[in-house]
Order: C-alpha cells, then structure tokens, then sequence
C-alpha cells in the first residue's frame, strides 16, 4: 500500500476537488491510503464522504501584498500575489507544506494547480505527477508564461522586472530551507513525472500545444431539471460569483423580455431577493447542464474551465464575463473559437450590450454545435483510464 497526497492550493471553485475525486477513488480501491490537502474544504466532506485518510487545509497566504499586481499579465505576477513576493511569506508556505509531507511521506504526490507544494517537495524520493485544465502548466520561457500578446517594451520589461524578483524571493527562501534552488521559475514544473491536461486542444489556455495528450473535460454531469420560468421568450442559463456590477446587471435583466434562470452558488441572500422577478428565478442546487444546453439560447458565466468546458460541449454559446487571468484567457479561446465573446465586468451596460449582440447572430450557436459534434464520440472515459493507468505506473518505477 502506498500512500497518496492529492493537494489543491490556488484556484477557486469545485472544479479542483471534481477533478481530483476519481483519481482518489480509483488508488483507494487499489488499496492505497489518499490524503487531501485543499485550498477550500467546505466541500470535502459532500464530495468525498470518508474517503480520505486525513484532510489538511492547504496553507494559503493570508495578507495583502503590499504592492498587490490588481491585473496579472504573467504566471510571475499570479506567484507575486499569492506569496512569492516576500521571501518570509514564502518560506513560511513552503515550511507548512513540508510539514504536510512530513505527516504523509507520500510515495505519490499528485497536485492540482500547487506550484509551492510541488516546490516543498524538491530533494524528496517521491514521484511528482500534475493535473489541470491547461493554465495549470505554464510555458517555459522568459517572461515567465506572459498572458498579453504581442508586448510592449514597457510591458516586458515589467515582466521580466517581475520573473528576477520572484526567482530571487524564491530560492532565498529555498535556501534558508536547505532545498534545491531554481535556475528559472519554470523549474518548479520541470521536474514532474507526468502532467495530465484535463482540457480540449482549443480551450487550453495557453493555446493548443504539441505532443500534448489532451484526455478531455470530465463533464459535470448530474444536477435537477432546470425549471425556468412561466414566459414565452429566449432562455438564459446564468452561472455568476459576485462582482461588483453584478447588482446592476441583474436589475436590467429583469427589464428584459428573456427568460432567466440563474444557479445561486453562494450569491447574497439580499442579492437574490432584491432580483428575483417574473422573468428572473435563482435556483440553490447544480442543474442538468446538458438539459439547459438543450433548452437554452446562450449562457452566462465567468468562463470557469469546469462549466464553460461543459457547456460548450453540449452545444451551447456562451458570454463570458471573466474576473481573473485564468477566466480571461479562456474567454479568449472561446472568442477566437467564435461560441461566445468576452465582456467588462465592470460595465453592466457592456454585458447587456453583448447578451443582445449574441441573441441576435446564430453563428454563435452555430459554432457552438459545431464543437460539440466534433467532440460528441471523444472518449472521455478512455483519457481518464489513460490518465489514471500514466499514474499507478509511477508508483512501479519509484
């Protein structure tokens, strides 16, 4: 029996643990014993019932940067904010995380989107593996995976300003820890084992990559019937977290002639009393994507990879209003796709400008049903057994 660490520790969003669960069932029935470590364990519990054999929280940075970077346009600049910035604050994470693994002494380390984990486990006799939906594995280079293309001079050369900042905050706090420094902030996926995208060619990231084994989207399957309601116009499906024009952008779908059904996923109880209308209803539990797909003219989200993937592959177009680097750059594979376009968050007038942009053109659904029957007989299954069998195999070579 071998002993399994799953870690989760930037991102939000069910996605990370959903993708995680099949890979703890499948060693757990292989006799192995799994331990989580999670960024968010609200869910653990509901989700994965007994099945780990311990649960920690992840260690998660705590304060405000004291020079917060509000607009990422690198990798670099995503580790800037969540603790690299600060050698102290990073040696602080990474001593947590060793004491995870010293708990553990795992055999398998298997993480998504945990780059300080993966680096806490630098000089140890453990096999590495990741998983993700393809912003989880940044590009080599220099700058470190920059999110704008093209670059101005100013923009890289703010870049580059961040990548020496970061490599110096991280190998001073590798030192004073006595692990392996870096060369490169891509060094601390350099050494994995094996690396699982869990995504589509065209809604990876960083655009489609070769000699990449693209094992698909697990879809999010289940969830109640969507009951929409009672009127005789267009139906819109809604899957949004708060943001700061979301107030306002509601108030003017209520004075639409549109048929909306939004998922409440932890929305404000004030939020949903002060919208629910004739036209507008929320609804607390996960619905039947593939029903909506099928009933719907378009969706609303934040381009999330787990349900925009989803929806997508059910043929159904998708406005994206992205909150964050990862959400904007999958919104631009879904725009260069042409199933959807991206919109500013802060500008509700811009959202419901685009919401009326899309009901008006069929190519976006079009589009949308295109990729879905280019993906209707993709093995799913098969790339998660593929997966899973790349992993088991680890544990025979170490």
């Amino acid at each position: 029996m071998a002993e399994i660490l799953l870690t989760w520790e930037l991102g939000a969003g069910l996605g990370h643990l959903t993708r995680l669960l099949p890979i703890a069932q499948a060693f757990q029935a292989n006799g192995h014993s799994i331990t989580l470590a999670a960024r968010d364990l609200t869910h653990v519990r509901s989700l994965f019932g007994a099945l780990p054999r311990a649960t920690f929280q992840a260690p998660l940075r705590h304060s405000r940067p004291r020079n917060p970077i509000l607009k990422s346009a690198s990798f670099s600049q995503v580790l800037h904010n969540v603790g690299y910035d600060d050698a102290n604050i990073l040696q602080g994470l990474l001593t947590a995380w060793q004491a995870i693994l010293n708990a553990v002494n795992p055999q398998l380390l298997i993480a998504d989107h945990s780059p300080t984990a993966l680096l806490a486990a630098r000089g140890r006799k453990l096999k590495t593996a990741a998983i993700g939906g393809g912003f989880e594995f940044p590009k080599p280079g220099r700058p470190f995976t920059p999110f704008l293309d093209p670059l101005s001079g100013q923009q890289l050369g703010a870049l580059l300003a961040t990548d020496d900042a970061m490599l110096e905050n991280t190998n001073t706090a590798l030192r004073r820890l006595q692990l392996p420094a870096i060369r490169a902030l891509h060094d601390i996926y350099a050494g994995l084992d094996e690396a699982c995208f869990l995504t589509l060619a065209e809604l990876d990231h960083y655009g489609a990559r070769e000699g990449v084994d693209y094992l698909g989207i697990r879809g999010m399957d289940g969830g109640q019937p969507a009951q929409w309601p009672e009127l005789d116009a267009p139906k819109i499906y809604a899957y949004l977290k708060p943001f700061p024009k979301l107030p306002e952008f509601l108030a003017l779908l209520k004075t639409t002639a549109l048929n909306v059904l939004i998922y409440n996923n932890n929305l404000p109880r004030q939020l949903v009393a002060a919208h629910s209308a004739a036209n507008v209803s929320f609804v607390d539990r996960p619905l039947d994507l593939r029903q909506v797909a099928d009933q719907a003219a378009l969706a609303i989200v934040n381009a999330n990879h787990a349900t925009t993937g989803t929806l997508l592959l059910s043929g159904l177009p998708c406005l994206m209003i992205p909150l964050q680097a990862e959400q904007a750059l999958l919104a631009g594979r879904v725009t260069r796709l042409g199933a959807g376009i991206a919109v500013n968050a802060m500008d509700e007038h811009n959202i419901m400008a685009g919401l009326k942009h899309m009901l008006a053109r069929a190519t976006y659904r079009k589009v949308a049903r295109k990729f879905s029957r280019k993906y209707r007989d993709f093995d799913v299954a098969g790339g998660e057994r593929r997966m899973l069998s790349r992993l088991r195999n680890l544990l025979t070579e170490s």
